[in-house]
């Protein structure tokens, strides 16, 4: 390994590892009663990570199992997501995206979303060689909406 490859890789090392002492840093101020929601909405999951939206107005933690929750700059709770595997789809859910398999689509990115105005639905991706939608699933099966991607 040459010199400058060292002195590249080692730069790196540097960069990240202050990049990571940054984001610690950040964590400390969250604000205790966003903080306190996350955690009483996180079910004892490890809250790894804390992002401010400013332009949007909450905050957003990422959970230990995947899930994402989001809450407001005055700690009021606005939603939960769970990733969720097509194996755990309810029946129902399933079948409502049935008809997009069976046309070719491929479905992924499956969540659970609770919400604190809607309540709780389904998403799931479907695309194909020629489209590309995010479908809303109610929890009768319904599909209430779909969202071009």
């Amino acid at each position: 390994m040459t010199t400058k490859k060292i002195l590249i890789a080692c730069l790196l090392c540097v960069a990240s590892s202050m990049i990571g002492l940054e984001a610690n840093a950040q964590q400390k101020n969250i604000p205790a009663k966003v903080r306190s929601t996350g955690e009483s909405k996180s079910g004892g999951q490890k809250i790894l990570q804390w992002i401010k939206d400013d332009l949007r107005g909450y905050y957003v933690a990422s959970l230990a199992n995947g899930s994402v929750l989001t809450v407001s700059m005055d700690g009021k709770w606005l939603q939960s997501i769970h990733p969720v595997l097509d194996k755990k789809f309810p029946p129902i859910i399933s079948a409502a995206l049935n008809p997009y398999r069976i046309k070719g689509y491929e479905v992924d990115n499956m969540v659970i979303v609770e919400d604190a105005t809607i309540g709780k639905y389904y998403n799931a991706d479907v695309t194909s060689d020629d489209d590309a939608a995010t479908l809303y699933i109610d929890l009768k099966g319904k599909i209430f909406k779909k969202e071009k991607i």
